[in-house]
């Protein structure tokens, strides 16, 4: 029996024994491990901050349209521009 699967993007599965790994192999595969531990904890975080982002740029925007059209915008030759 294996101790690790791998499964590839075409669906193939690969089997490995962890006994059989290297030092090395065995640090990395926990480093992994931890890594998508991590991942995991933080992904709804990360998608709820993608969420207010969004939510941020298009009131901006909205607001934007607002003001230019009541006429409160005055001309200039400087640029909106927004930091993704």
């Amino acid at each position: 029996m294996s101790d690790i699967q791998v499964r590839n993007d075409n669906g193939e599965v690969e089997e490995f024994n962890k006994e059989d790994m290297t030092d090395e192999q065995r640090s990395l595969f926990d480093d992994l491990l931890n890594l998508q531990q991590r991942c995991i904890e933080i992904e709804p975080m990360a998608r709820e901050f993608a969420d207010k982002k969004q939510l941020v740029d298009l009131k901006s925007k909205s607001l934007l349209e607002s003001l230019r059209g009541i006429g409160n915008a005055k001309e200039s030759d400087s640029e909106t521009k927004t930091i993704d």
